[in-house]
């Protein structure tokens, strides 16, 4: 960015500093990969201490094709229809449950 930035001044501050669009696009950009960047080393920590996990491909089809999500989260466990182990216990709709099972409380 060779830009040279107009600056506006109030009360003899600088308040505000004008610069060509092209270069705003680019410290946009640069601001959303820093977020990214920043998405990425939070999950990879959480990742690292158990708080998250990696999904397999074919798990993942299945729930983006509008398969039955407690039924692929079952199989995927290896539970049984019975079994309320690594499941949210509750009578209240899936987006709940989930919400449950992911400690956001009901």
């Amino acid at each position: 960015m060779n830009a040279k930035a107009q600056i506006i001044e109030a009360n003899g501050k600088p308040q505000y500093a004008v610069i060509p669009y092209r270069d705003y696009l680019r410290l946009v950009e640069a601001a959303e990969d820093a977020e990214d960047a920043r998405a990425i080393d939070e999950f990879e920590r959480k990742l690292a201490v158990g708080e998250e996990e990696l999904l397999p491909a074919d798990i993942v089809h299945r729930l983006v094709e509008g398969e039955n999500p407690m039924l692929v989260w079952r199989e995927y466990r290896g539970l049984t229809r019975g079994s309320s182990q690594g499941l949210p216990v509750c009578g209240s709709p899936i987006s709940r449950c989930w919400s449950a099972a992911n400690g956001r409380g009901l």
